[in-house]
């Protein structure tokens, strides 16, 4: 079995089948705890097995259990910059004075500007 916590938001408790519903008692027997930890060295939560018999993980179980946590960490900031992205287009967006005063130079140029791609093509 395995839990996972994220620091203010509760812990979760997993079978090799999926999600274990409501509160469940952890066995007895923690087998390895590794932190869940951003790349600036925050600490977002834990991620944690058990078994119901005492014994040692093996060198590629820890690691493969780190491995574990560096994806479970990629996942937390992947959807905190999602729901960051969310909120940046929701809000309104007004046009700033320096927008309108260089749209309205544009405008009022007695000359013509022109740009072109790489190709050479030129648009006005």
């Amino acid at each position: 079995m395995a839990a996972i916590e994220l620091n203010g938001c509760g812990e979760t408790w997993c079978s090799s089948t999926g999600a274990l519903p409501g509160p469940v008692l952890p066995p007895h027997n923690l087998l390895a705890r590794v932190a869940l930890r951003t790349g600036d060295g925050e600490v977002q939560g834990t991620l944690a097995v058990y078994d119901t018999r005492v014994r040692d993980l093996t060198e590629q179980q820890r690691l493969v259990l780190e491995l574990l946590a560096e994806q479970a960490v990629s996942q937390i900031e992947l959807n905190a910059r999602i729901a960051g992205l969310e909120l940046l287009a929701a809000a309104p967006v007004a046009p700033s004075a320096d927008v309108a005063l260089a749209q309205a130079l544009i405008e009022s140029a007695s000359v013509v500007i022109y740009h072109s791609n790489m190709s050479g093509n030129r648009s006005t």
